[in-house]
């Protein structure tokens, strides 16, 4: 049941695959229980609830097993638990788990009875394991884009923030076409080096892209820890891509090196090809790397605006690039 509309109900999905504990149990009698009911793995909290089946509060882990046998749930757990009800809709159900940063939410009714529970799986509709912090992020960061595409803008408001950045690759396209045509005489002299351009540009795209997506997941990092983005961290993970750049370009210019030989190219197209490569990766990483950085620190919205702006910016130097090694090898 993927979060798709915003009418459905939360009572209608919410299932029973929960642990709710009398708040008078004592602490080993709440194990016990625990470890009978646990069998599917799927309960993410345990709650407490009275003997009325109303939810009075939350309970973790840590808190069981650390207090003494005797003690009662009802002194250990957590009365400020963050609750729906089951009239409530599912956008209610996803902005508060995603607001909150919780895995699921206990459902009551009207007077405070659980009625079941509802957790990210059931709202981003796919079995995605969270028991580790870094896929529970991911789920987090898929829940707020499904919210965000609900909730979200017209289709105009959407174009007037989007279409902007498109430019960056008209421009880009118009401005590569015009380095080609500075370099004709350079692609005269050689038409194998048209055959390779496709290819070389793809590469420094593809690259470019990979690290712009990792620099935008380190940024949300920060963000969500509080942590600076900048000094020795940022340079740190800067000299991390130019590391990775350089030893993907000396791989792939291998690689497509040994292509031109066997097409029987030439031993100095075959060099054009591995520099060409070799730098321009290089040179894709570090802009993929950057852009992001420099966006965040101006303010723009580094989600929308690095994608555009990181292939505009690697197409060029990668055109640029290929023919400058072309002009000076041949």
């Amino acid at each position: 049941m993927p979060l798709q509309t915003t009418r459905k109900k939360v009572g209608d999905y919410c299932h029973s695959h929960y642990i709710a504990l009398f708040e008078e149990f004592a602490v080993t009698d709440a194990v016990a229980a625990v470890r009978e009911r646990f069998s599917n793995g799927r309960a993410v909290y345990f709650y407490t609830i009275d003997k009325d089946n109303k939810l009075t509060g939350v309970l973790q882990v840590r808190s069981l097993l650390g207090a003494k046998p005797s003690t009662k749930l009802s002194e250990i757990s957590n009365k400020e638990v963050v609750s729906i009800k089951e009239g409530s809709s599912l956008l209610a159900a996803a902005e508060l788990l995603h607001s909150r940063k919780l895995l699921s939410l206990p459902v009551i009714d009207g007077e405070g009875r659980m009625k079941g529970v509802i957790d990210v799986n059931q709202l981003l509709g796919e079995e995605l394991s969270l028991s580790n912090r870094s896929a529970a992020d991911e789920a987090f960061q898929m829940l707020g884009f499904r919210i965000s595409s609900l909730k979200g803008a017209s289709v105009f408001k959407n174009v007037r923030i989007r279409f902007p950045w498109m430019l960056s690759t008209i421009a880009s396209g118009a401005i590569c076409a015009a380095i080609a045509n500075v370099f004709s005489s350079t692609l005269e002299k050689s038409i194998a080096l048209a055959f390779f351009l496709t290819l070389i540009l793809g590469l420094g795209e593809s690259i470019s892209v990979q690290s712009a997506t990792i620099a935008l997941q380190q940024l949300y990092a920060d963000r969500r820890k509080k942590n600076d983005s900048r000094g020795w961290r940022m340079a740190k993970r800067v000299a991390r891509e130019v590391a990775f750049g350089l030893c993907i370009g000396v791989a792939c210019g291998l690689i497509v090196g040994a292509i031109s030989l066997i097409m029987n190219l030439g031993i100095m197209i075959t060099l054009v090809l591995f520099v060409s490569i070799t730098l321009s990766m290089l040179d894709a990483a570090v802009i993929g790397a950057l852009i992001p950085l420099a966006l965040n620190r101006l303010k723009l919205n580094p989600k929308i605006a690095s994608g555009p702006i990181v292939l505009a910016i690697t197409d060029i130097s990668t055109i640029v690039l290929y023919f400058v090694v072309s002009l000076l090898i041949l």
